[in-house]
């Protein structure tokens, strides 16, 4: 049986509901390519199956402010009814909150933790640290409750695209040059500056949670290898953006066409950003900074066949970073 035509209006009303299940939500919704961005799946209601849905095409916080009042009305509905589950916080990007289409780490976490979640697909440091820390009023919300701080940055700051919708690779990584080791590519000033830049963002947050929450554990993760899109073989095709829009097609850019050398460049920018975390998170790393702050280390873990599109995992590959983190989890929180 065709799915009906609904309003504008009933399809929000759907979209905060959180009775309605997200699977019922999936015909009456696409993708607005044009405002996608690397962290940053822009969902718009569709055409066909939506009235006046022309009025939020382009809207990137139409599908956010929708799905973030979908999880606190679940929230708050578990709570007032005595479900006794330890209370998170989680500020982060479309890691944390990828709209319906992807069941990201706080779904797959939302089973076993009352999660409180300010997340928002194309997040960036710039915006939850510098513009608008709404994790601070998050955590103040929840003070007598929280257990945890879950953040999740940075993503885009190495391998998405900067505020200009320019991929960040174009800017961050040098010219093929004939012989030269992985490294090579990455040693550069505009890639120094990016790290300079998440560290002090990150040092930031610590330092502001710290100030409030002393004991509070914060759990980080610094994101798997992401495998560069348009190779021969790549069955990957997501709705909301091309194979090889934010990795592939920089990279050959740069005449960087070896798929392996591909890999390796971006193992360096993942190692380079993963080390820097495991030198602040104290938590878990005996050397760490910040003594309540905790890495997952999800490196490795995902397989080619667990990768949506260049950045974000498939619902399987996101159940297993989400594994990891309770397993963490289970390891940083004090014993009630």
């Amino acid at each position: 049986m065709p799915n009906p035509k609904i309003s504008i209006e009933e399809l929000e009303r759907k979209f905060s509901d959180p009775d309605v299940p997200e699977s019922d939500l999936v015909p009456y919704l696409d993708f607005d390519r044009d405002a996608s961005g690397a962290f940053a799946p822009s969902v718009v209601p569709n055409p066909d199956l939506v009235e006046r849905a022309e009025e939020q095409r382009g809207v990137m916080d139409w599908a956010n402010s929708l799905a973030r009042t979908r999880r606190h009305l679940r929230f708050n509905r578990r709570l007032n009814t005595g479900v006794a589950l330890p209370v998170l916080v989680s500020e982060g990007d479309s890691w944390f909150q990828f709209p319906v289409f992807l069941e990201d780490v706080i779904d797959c976490l939302g089973d076993d933790y009352l999660i409180w979640s300010v997340d928002a697909a194309g997040d960036t440091l710039q915006n939850m640290v510098i513009d608008n820390p709404e994790y601070l009023d998050a955590l103040d919300t929840q003070r007598d409750r929280v257990r945890a701080f879950l953040f999740s940055g940075a993503g885009n700051d190495i391998v998405g695209e900067d505020s200009d919708g320019v991929p960040v690779i174009e800017k961050i990584v040098r010219d093929f040059s004939p012989g030269q080791p992985p490294e090579f590519y990455v040693d550069t000033p505009a890639f120094d500056a990016q790290i300079a830049f998440i560290d002090g963002a990150y040092r930031e947050v610590f330092n502001a949670v710290a100030a409030d929450f002393p004991t509070l554990p914060i759990v980080i993760h610094g994101y798997d290898y992401s495998l560069p899109g348009g190779q021969p073989g790549d069955n990957r095709h997501p709705k909301w953006a091309d194979q090889d829009e934010w990795l592939g097609a920089p990279l050959r850019k740069k005449g960087i066409v070896d798929f392996d050398l591909q890999c390796a460049i971006v193992r360096v920018m993942v190692d380079r950003l993963n080390n820097l975390q495991k030198s602040l998170a104290g938590g878990n790393n005996p050397a760490g900074a910040f003594a309540n702050v905790h890495h997952v280390d999800v490196r490795g873990l995902l397989q080619t066949d667990e990768w949506a599109d260049e950045l974000h995992p498939t619902n399987r590959g996101y159940r297993k970073v989400a594994r990891l983190f309770a397993e963490t989890l289970r390891q940083a929180l004090p014993i009630a």
